[in-house]
């Protein structure tokens, strides 16, 4: 099946995910985007992209790509991008349904704590997968994020976790390369790894020593992988230090702790005490409930 067909299908589908620039539409084995590109970027994504999946990188190799806007003097056209699709679940992937923004009533901070249980919970189910995933696939994650750190035209976003993904067979993946020269190092990229691996989020009280027994082993096998990379090992004297460095530069020194969700009850009751600060305020109008 050609672009135009993916195309076709995709103008009867609901949009499957969203970013800052483009919409995807999510078929079985493919990937269609719609947002506007650069033709000299998606050139050098079409080269790169095959060049990292024929080294068996998990990776979305670009199969074709059509441009809508046919201004051949506008750098950024309307484009439709045809991708292979990697295979797994997206890393720490939030509740599709954003928090309600400023609540007003208790109903909506009813439903605004049932969001941040689901959250809560998927977070920990995460950790938990993570804390199971075979060493080899810590090893070679790592080994493509430093591959792909000093490639001469791509880069990742690491920016969030749910641009990785993760499949028990083919290991972790990349979701969201971007033609773009940044070379990082190292240290930097280990920095990266561990907070990808680790996402963010807040956990249930009562689960604090379970979840942190998942966290200890994600890091323990985080770790290793380090060791057993030779890249790191050539350029590091003692890969314990690096250890030391990526820990206390991302996970202490910026705060990294776990946080646990309060209880329903505290949660209503903070949320209902700061509602009718901002009432006597008059932050809400009651009537049309703006803020």
């Amino acid at each position: 099946m050609d672009i135009k067909k993916y195309i076709e299908k995709a103008q009867s589908m609901e949009i499957s995910a969203a970013g800052e620039n483009s919409k995807c539409y999510l078929f079985s084995d493919k990937t269609l985007l719609h947002g506007s590109y650069a033709a000299e970027h998606l050139n050098t994504l079409k080269v790169e992209s095959e060049k990292l999946w024929d080294k068996g990188m998990n990776v979305p190799k670009v199969i074709d790509y059509q441009f809508v806007d046919q201004d051949m003097n506008k750098k950024y056209r309307e484009c439709w991008l045809l991708e292979t699709r990697v295979p797994g679940k997206a890393l720490h992937e939030l509740n599709p349904y954003p928090l309600i923004f400023r609540p007003t009533t208790k109903e909506e901070v009813i439903e605004n704590y049932q969001r941040e249980v689901y959250n809560t919970e998927a977070y920990e189910r995460e950790l938990e997968l993570l804390s199971q995933v075979p060493q080899d696939h810590y090893d070679k994650f790592l080994e493509d994020m430093l591959l792909v750190a000093n490639h001469p035209f791509l880069c990742y976003d690491g920016t969030y976790a749910s641009n990785f993904q993760y499949d028990r067979e083919k290991g972790f993946g990349f979701v969201d390369l971007t033609p773009r020269h940044v070379i990082d190092s190292p240290d930097f990229t280990c920095q990266t790894y561990l907070k990808i691996l680790l996402g963010k989020g807040e956990i249930i009280k009562e689960h604090q020593n379970q979840v942190q027994s998942w966290i200890d082993q994600i890091l323990a096998k985080a770790y290793i992988a380090m060791k057993n990379n030779k890249q790191l090992n050539e350029l590091y004297s003692n890969p314990d230090d690096l250890k030391t460095i990526c820990y206390t530069r991302q996970f202490r020194r910026l705060g990294f702790l776990l946080s646990s969700l309060p209880n329903m009850e505290d949660y209503i009751e903070r949320s209902l005490r700061t509602i009718e600060m901002m009432r006597e305020l008059n932050l809400i109008d009651s009537t049309s409930k703006k803020i």
